[in-house]
């Protein structure tokens, strides 16, 4: 008798609701966690499109959802049957929504990483993304600083 499995072989779609970079990077390593564990077809929707180039060529059994076919695939609603949604509202503006069946008491209680593998049901092991980039070296030879000024941070 086969063991039932909720979600392998089904297509589930992870919803980023944050725009945040450090935030996507640190938690986008548990969507491909959560594909390989659950053997399913996962589709990725994230709000900063541009993102997509870098994360994409070191991800390519991840469908990522371009804005058009995320909004288009949902006319009337999110479909029923064989599809299975999570939304990852990591933002300031849904705190709320993590602790509702998670131990999660705070950002700064617990590593940013683990409240991902929590909402998705995964054991927490520190995961680096892996980002596809050209190295274009120093742009200076001398020693520089470089100063951040499009930072969400307080």
């Amino acid at each position: 008798m086969k063991k039932f499995h909720p979600v392998k072989g089904k297509s589930v779609y992870i919803i980023f609701h944050g725009k945040a970079l450090g935030d996507t990077l640190a938690f986008f390593p548990y969507v491909e966690q959560y594909r390989i564990v659950n053997k399913c077809n996962v589709k990725v929707y994230l709000p900063r499109q541009e993102m997509i180039p870098f994360l994409k060529p070191n991800y390519p059994n991840i469908e990522f959802l371009s804005e058009e076919k995320y909004i288009g695939s949902f006319p009337g609603g999110p479909p029923s049957g064989d599809n299975i949604f999570f939304k990852l509202p990591f933002d300031a503006d849904n705190v709320q929504a993590f602790k509702v069946g998670t131990s999660w008491d705070g950002r700064q209680h617990m590593p940013m990483q683990k409240s991902a593998s929590e909402c998705l049901g995964l054991k927490f092991k520190e995961l680096k993304p892996k980002l596809s980039f050209k190295d274009r070296g120093r742009p200076f030879k001398e020693k520089y600083v470089t100063i951040g000024v499009h930072s969400n941070g307080p």
